[in-house]
């Protein structure tokens, strides 16, 4: 595969697993980041060179900014930062989703005085396209922060592969756990998902959002167990606790999860609260209407004098 013929390895040991990730990959130059060799004011300076941004700043926080619009966020990359902290704060960084406008990655690169070189892994979020990097060199006080800046290296990574690696003793049962990305229509508070495919009754949706309570999902007719996955997100469980029959046509169709026997399955997933909030907009538009057809008439009669 790609990641394999870039020059990235997987390799075992009996107790650990390790490997290198790909020598080549989508790598930005500090001139592709910043356009001016120099910017600087009375207490901060950017300078640019081929080799790499010196941020200066005191009592200030400047940075850069760079644009990849065009990543899908269908996929996992490893993302490098060959930095130097020569005094203050160190550089912190932020892998915005143009989709989300949310922080995916956010942290700050080493404290080190020598060139050193920071790996972060972006994990798929199946959301659109695009992220923004966001440098930022934090200077709070009278204390001057100084950085540089000599690379950015963006790998894909086969993310759901090096995620199922595991390492088990001989004669272990372990159940196997699939991750399929799933395509989803996003109306908000209302999201379609179309399922080709069959369904166990083990399977998970999940939602990587907060958990709330007030997102509930459905599926032919059928309310799916809310639970929360990896301890913070929203998922949709298909389980035996949830059969019943489903009758299509004056014809009874059931499978073990008490799901209608389709290859393509519906799923509607819903923030339900958004709702009242609407039912809230109407009776206030009701009432308005009400004040202004049905208010009273007063009438006044003038003496003449």
């Amino acid at each position: 595969n790609n990641f394999a013929s870039q020059g990235g390895s997987i390799n075992f040991s009996k107790t650990s697993v390790y490997g290198k990730i790909p020598k080549q990959g989508f790598t930005i130059r500090p001139i592709d980041i910043e356009k001016n060799p120099l910017e600087q004011e009375s207490n901060w300076k950017k300078e640019t060179t081929t080799e790499k941004i010196r941020y200066e700043s005191t009592d200030k926080i400047i940075g850069s900014i760079y644009d990849l619009n065009s990543f899908s966020q269908d996929l996992a990359y490893a993302i490098s930062f060959r930095s130097k902290n020569i005094s203050g704060l160190p550089l912190r960084i932020c892998v915005k989703s143009l989709y989300s406008r949310r922080c995916e990655i956010y942290d700050e690169l080493s404290k080190n005085k020598d060139w050193n070189t920071d790996i972060f892994v972006l994990p798929p979020m199946n959301q659109g396209l695009g992220y923004k990097l966001d440098i930022g060199n934090i200077s709070l006080s009278s204390i001057s922060t100084i950085n540089e800046l000599s690379e950015i290296k963006i790998v894909p990574l086969p993310y759901y592969y090096l995620k199922g690696i595991h390492i088990e003793k001989p004669n272990f049962e372990r159940k196997i756990e699939q991750i399929i990305p799933v395509n989803f229509t996003d109306f908000g508070f209302v999201k379609i998902i179309n399922l080709p495919f069959d369904i166990s009754d083990q399977s998970t949706i999940t939602l990587n959002q907060a958990f709330e309570k007030g997102w509930i999902a459905f599926a032919d007719g059928k309310i799916l167990e809310h639970v929360k996955v990896n301890n913070w997100a929203n998922g949709f469980k298909f389980n035996q606790a949830s059969q019943s029959e489903s009758v299509e046509s004056g014809k009874t169709r059931t499978d073990s999860t008490g799901l209608t026997d389709s290859t393509d399955l519906t799923v509607y997933i819903i923030f339900w609260p958004q709702y009242l909030e609407f039912l809230g907009f109407g009776f206030l538009a009701l009432t308005l209407i009400f004040i202004l057809l049905y208010r009273p008439k007063i009438n006044v009669d003038e003496k003449n004098n």
